[in-house]
C-alpha cells in the first residue's frame, strides 16, 4: 500500500526535509513539499526563502487542481454529448426499421390502386385500353430507398418505379451487383463485381430470364 504524505515526512529527519525542499522540490508532488515546508518551519521557524518557495509551490498546486477539474468537466460534457448522439441514432434506426417495411407495402398498395384504376377505365371504354395500359405506372418513381443490415452496413439500394435501379453491396461496402428490375424481376443489363471492386461479368435478363452472360 502506498505511504501517505504524513508517513513520508515522519520517516525523514530535518536535514533530509530541508534537502527535499531546497534541492528537489520539482521531483515531489506539491502537497508533499508543502507539508515538508510546514514541518521545517515548525522546527526552525520561517525564512523569506521558505515563504517564497511556499507561495510558488502553492500556486503551482492550485493551478494543477484547476486544470484537473477543468479536464474532468470537459470529459463529462463529452460523455453527455456521446450519450445524446447514441440516443438520436437509436431513434433514427427505430424509425428507419419501420419505414423499411412500410415503404414496400405502401408502394405495393399504390401499384394495386393504379392497376385497378386502369382496369376500371379500360372496362368503361375498351377502345382506350391500349392507350391506358401504361397509366398504372405513371409517377411511381417516387424515391430511392437504402436497406441496411443489423451492423448498419448498406447491402441494397432501390430506386422505385416501373423499372427499379438496384444496387447490391458486399459486407465491406463495395458494390456487388447493379442493374434494373421490372416488377421484381431482373431486366436488362446486370453487372457483377468481386469484393475488391473488380468487374466479373455482365448478364442480360428479360423479365427474370437470363438471356446472355459475358465474363471478364
Amino acid at each position: 500500500m502506498a505511504k501517505s504524505n504524513e508517513d513520508i515526512i515522519k520517516e525523514k529527519n530535518l536535514h533530509e526535509l530541508k534537502d527535499m525542499v531546497y534541492n528537489h522540490a520539482d521531483k515531489y508532488p506539491e502537497a508533499l513539499i508543502l507539508l515538508a515546508i510546514e514541518t521545517v518551519v515548525k522546527q526552525e521557524g520561517t525564512t523569506n526563502e521558505l515563504d517564497e518557495l511556499r507561495k510558488t509551490i502553492q500556486a503551482r498546486h492550485e493551478q494543477k487542481e484547476q486544470d484537473r477539474k477543468a479536464q474532468a468537466t470537459e470529459q463529462k460534457e463529452k460523455e453527455k454529448a456521446r450519450r445524446r448522439k447514441a440516443q438520436q441514432v437509436k431513434g433514427i434506426d427505430k424509425y428507419a426499421g419501420i419505414l423499411k417495411y412500410m415503404v414496400p407495402l405502401v408502394g405495393g398498395a399504390i401499384v394495386l390502386v393504379g392497376a385497378a384504376a386502369v382496369m376500371v377505365l379500360a372496362d368503361i371504354n375498351k377502345n382506350l385500353a391500349p392507350k391506358l395500359s401504361g397509366l398504372a405506372t405513371i409517377g411511381f418513381a417516387l424515391a430511392t430507398f437504402r436497406y441496411f443490415n443489423k451492423r448498419h452496413k448498406l447491402y441494397q439500394n432501390h430506386k422505385y418505379g416501373t423499372v427499379k435501379e438496384t444496387t447490391e453491396y458486399h459486407y465491406n461496402g463495395s458494390v456487388k451487383a447493379r442493374g434494373k428490375t421490372r416488377w421484381g424481376l431482373k431486366h436488362g443489363k446486370w453487372e457483377y463485381f468481386d469484393i475488391d471492386g473488380q468487374f466479373l461479368r455482365e448478364d442480360i435478363y428479360e423479365d427474370g430470364q437470363l438471356i446472355s452472360s459475358k465474363k471478364t
